[in-house]
C-alpha cells in the first residue's frame, strides 16, 4: 500500500495484544493498532481522525511541493522499504569527465549513481534510506553492475572512478572474481570519501590488499571537506586524491587557496599521487590550475554528469592566452 500512497492511514484490527506486535505494526507505518473486539464508537472516532490525520498529510506535502522542498522524508519502515526497492531497480550511473590537461585528453569518467525515484532524488537520500535499512551492500552492488555495463561503450585507455561506501568494503561480493565488475579491474579507481570512517573495517589493511591484488586502485574523495587523519591515508595509500571544490572554487581570486592547492598537489606529486581538482565551473578556475601544475580536472567547466558519454576538446577548456600556449602545445 505505501509502494502507491505514501499518506494512506492503515487501521489494523485483530485478536491479540501483544505490544512487541503493535510496536511493529506502528514501526511499518499502521496508523492504529485495535484489538478485537472494537467498540463501534471507538473505531468511528479511530477512522474519523485517520482522515482529518491524511487530509492534513496531504496539505503539508502540497506545500512542500510549492516550495520547492526535494522529496520527503520517508518515516515508516513499510514506506521506505517500497520506496528503496524501486530506487535500487531504477539506478543508473551519469558520467563526468575527467580531463587530462598535459595530455590534452580524457583520463576518465566518474561513475555518479542516479534513480528514478522520486522520494529519493538524490545519492545522499539514496544512501541514507540504505543505510535505515542495512542494504548499502544492495546499492554498492547495483552501482557496480551498472558501471561494468558502461566500460565497454568507453575508450580502451579511459579508467573510471567508482564511488563506494566505507561499508562497501564488508561486502565479499567486492572480492568476487566472477562479479560483473570484477574483469574491469585494472580500469576502476574506487574512490573513499575522507568524509566517512574506516574504522568499522577491522581488517582494512588486508581487504586494500586484496583489491590492489585484483587490480583495482583507490582514491580518497573530497579531500579539504573532511579529515581523514594521517592513520586512513597510510592504510589507503591511494593512487588518487580528489580535491573537493570548496578548494577549487575561485581559486584565481583566493590567494590562499592557490598556495594550499599548490602545496598539496605539489606533495602529492612527491608522494606519487595523482590529484584531481573538482568543482572546475570556470575558465579562469582552469587557466590557474593549469598555471600551478595541475594535470586532471572535473567539473561542469569540463563536462556536466550525464548519461552519453562524450570527450571535450582542449582548445575548448583552455583557450589560447598568454602564458597557456605551452600548455595547449
Amino acid at each position: 500500500m505505501r509502494q502507491f500512497d505514501l499518506d494512506v492511514p492503515t487501521i489494523l484490527m485483530t485478536d491479540t495484544s501483544d505490544a512487541e506486535i503493535a510496536a511493529d505494526v506502528v514501526e511499518y507505518g499502521a496508523f492504529r493498532y485495535l484489538s478485537r473486539p472494537v467498540a463501534t464508537a471507538d473505531l468511528e472516532t479511530t477512522v474519523r481522525r485517520a482522515v482529518l490525520l491524511h487530509r492534513m498529510a496531504r496539505l503539508k506535502r502540497q506545500a512542500l511541493d510549492a516550495l520547492g522542498g526535494e522529496g520527503m522524508r520517508l518515516t515508516d519502515q513499510a514506506a521506505l522499504e517500497g520506496h528503496f526497492e524501486r530506487g535500487i531497480a531504477g539506478i543508473w550511473v551519469a558520467c563526468q569527465p575527467i580531463y587530462s590537461i598535459a595530455a590534452g585528453r580524457m583520463f576518465a569518467y566518474e561513475a555518479l549513481v542516479r534513480n528514478d525515484e522520486p522520494s529519493l532524488p538524490t545519492p545522499g537520500a539514496l544512501f541514507d534510506a540504505a543505510e535505515r535499512l542495512d542494504r548499502i551492500h544492495d546499492v554498492g552492488r547495483a552501482v557496480r553492475h551498472c558501471v561494468s555495463q558502461r566500460i565497454p561503450t568507453m575508450p580502451a585507455e579511459v579508467f573510471v572512478f567508482v564511488n563506494m561506501h566505507p561499508r562497501d568494503l564488508l561486502d565479499e561480493n567486492l572480492f568476487d572474481g566472477d562479479a560483473p565488475l570484477s574483469r574491469f579491474a585494472s580500469r576502476v579507481i574506487l574512490e573513499l570519501t575522507e568524509r566517512a570512517s574506516l574504522g568499522a573495517v577491522n581488517d582494512l589493511v588486508d581487504r586494500i590488499a586484496r583489491l590492489r591484488g585484483m587490480g583495482y586502485r583507490l582514491a580518497v574523495d573530497n579531500v579539504g571537506a573532511g579529515y581523514a587523519g594521517l592513520k586512513n591515508m597510510a592504510l589507503l595509500e591511494p593512487e588518487f586524491l580528489k580535491l573537493n571544490m570548496s578548494l577549487i572554487r575561485d581559486i584565481h581570486l583566493k590567494p590562499l587557496r592557490r598556495h594550499l592547492v599548490q602545496s598539496m598537489a605539489y606533495l602529492a606529486r612527491e608522494l606519487g599521487i595523482w590529484a584531481v581538482a573538482e568543482g572546475v565551473e570556470r575558465g579562469e578556475e582552469l587557466e590557474t590550475l593549469a598555471a600551478l601544475g595541475f594535470d586532471l580536472v572535473q567539473g561542469y567547466y569540463v563536462g556536466r554528469p550525464q548519461r552519453d558519454l562524450f570527450e571535450p576538446t582542449v582548445r575548448r577548456l583552455l583557450p589560447v592566452v598568454p602564458g597557456n600556449a605551452s600548455i595547449l602545445q
